[in-house]
């Protein structure tokens, strides 16, 4: 019996650390396959409009081909972000917003997407500014919620005026996907670890993240 659980344990623990090294290269792999089926068509057309079009059918070009796809894609993303972080490109990207703000079907596509990049790539602390702990989806459940900001507005006014907490419920192990529910401050309780711990205990499952032991003020 005590074999039988030291090998359960053994290949509990063989499988918790191959995890992270399997969703890493998937991931790696569907981001390289997409860039190379996006890229190699058209390094492809290009040696063919210039005249090297018979390179194709080498072995060695087929060899290097996703490499390249991949660096010129590297390339050309380091490129976009140095002219778009000058003045220049600055004006460039607001033109080119207002522009797909226009456009019926791709405003509603790109407005969320920009405001979900802008919140979960947010360095400065103004995305989630603490972490609490509500009772979810039901009374005697708890669960991490990460404040976003004090409600105002029409919720704030139909619900009496009273001081409200817009709260996002993250969903794990993928906390990109969760819900916002407007709490009243009184009935959240606050924690000290950071939005960091709380994004690891999400994501992990309860495993990692949570430990810090300073008191909540």
């Amino acid at each position: 019996m005590a074999e039988r659980r030291n090998f359960r344990r053994t290949l509990l623990t063989g499988f918790f650390i191959i995890l992270p090294l399997a969703v890493t290269l998937w991931f790696l792999q569907v981001v390289f396959g997409a860039v190379d089926r996006a890229m190699t068509p058209v390094i492809l057309r290009t040696f063919h409009l210039v005249g090297f079009g018979e390179w194709s059918t080498v072995a060695w070009v087929k060899v290097m081909l996703p490499i390249a796809s991949l660096t010129i894609a590297v390339l050309s993303t380091w490129l976009l972000g140095l002219v778009g972080g000058n003045v220049v490109g600055r004006q460039i990207g607001a033109w080119l917003e207002r522009l797909l703000q226009q456009i019926p079907v791709v405003r509603s596509i790109y407005s969320a997407t920009r405001q979900f990049v802008d919140t979960f790539s947010s360095g400065d602390g103004r995305s989630f500014n603490r972490v609490v702990l509500i009772e979810w989806p039901r009374t005697g459940s708890w669960t991490i919620g990460l404040v976003t900001q004090d409600t105002g507005g029409e919720i704030r006014q139909k619900l009496g005026g009273r001081k409200l907490l817009t709260v996002y419920v993250p969903t794990t192990p993928n906390p990109t996907g969760g819900y916002l529910v407007f709490v009243a401050e009184e009935d959240v309780t606050p924690l000290s670890m950071s939005v960091d711990e709380a994004l690891k205990m999400v994501i992990s499952l309860g495993v990692l993240g949570g430990d810090s032991q300073d008191p909540v003020t």
